[in-house]
């Protein structure tokens, strides 16, 4: 659907959006609120499950170095969860990438203890881990349910 910046009451205005809502959207976050100045500090999407209007999908979540630990995780992971139920969603799913198969040792992404952390603090629930064939990395898929 396109790019936004986070504004005061967002998940009630993409709420009216919702005529339009093809069932994904990104959401990039700018510092100071000026697209002029084009500050990223993050961003994620929020994509509809192909097979199940009750799921929708948290994907690309990232929070630029210089901005962790400020909470913009939190207010992230906040505003994914006003969205899913302003939209009416029951579940909120994700997967996290827990490390890549390097040798015989898995080594962990310099972003997994923050992601665990922000799921963690929001009672999401760890449902399965398995290794992705294609990538070698391993995967931990979470839900939320809503």
């Amino acid at each position: 659907m396109g790019y936004y910046v986070i504004r005061d009451n967002f998940p009630k205005i993409l709420k009216q959006l919702f005529d339009v809502f093809d069932g994904k959207f990104t959401i990039q976050h700018y510092l100071p609120f000026d697209l002029t100045v084009h500050t990223e500090c993050g961003r994620f999407r929020l994509l509809q499950h192909p097979t199940c209007c009750g799921i929708l999908i948290s994907s690309d979540s990232f929070i630029k170095d210089n901005f962790r630990n400020q909470g913009f995780g939190t207010r992230y992971m906040k505003l994914k969860i006003e969205i899913a139920k302003e939209f009416n969603y029951s579940i909120i799913s994700c997967s996290v990438i827990n490390g890549k198969l390097i040798g015989n040792k898995y080594v962990k992404p310099a972003t997994f203890e923050y992601e665990e952390k922000i799921l963690n603090k929001f009672k999401w629930k760890k449902v399965n881990v398995f290794v992705n064939k294609r990538t070698q990395n391993e995967i931990s898929e979470y839900v939320l349910q809503l």
